[in-house]
């Protein structure tokens, strides 16, 4: 995106600041979310990455995550594969990056 140092420092600092954790809804519908952050309310953010990043850039940003449930469980997949090996099989042999 042609971010100077600076502004990528910027970034992660509001992302850090607004950052939680959450778990997928259970049977019935209720899930847990840890806030890591409380500077920044979330629409707030909203307005301080966008002007960050720019509107092309923002964009790009929430695209990516709508991505995060794929990437976990891309994660968990790769770990139950890697854990189901004998653990003498994988300490000794080389693994390609997924």
């Amino acid at each position: 995106m042609g971010l100077t140092p600076l502004q990528i420092d910027e970034v992660r600092s509001t992302m850090r600041d607004i950052d939680f954790y959450g778990t997928s809804p259970g049977a019935d519908g209720s899930f847990f979310i840890l806030v890591t952050g409380d500077k920044w309310p979330p629409s707030d953010a909203d307005v301080r990455l966008r002007g960050l990043l720019g509107e092309d850039g923002f964009r790009r940003r929430e695209e990516y995550g709508k991505t995060v449930n794929a990437r976990e469980f891309a994660v968990q997949i790769a770990s139950a594969l890697y854990l189901s090996i004998p653990a003498h099989v994988r300490t000794g042999g080389s693994w390609c990056q997924l």
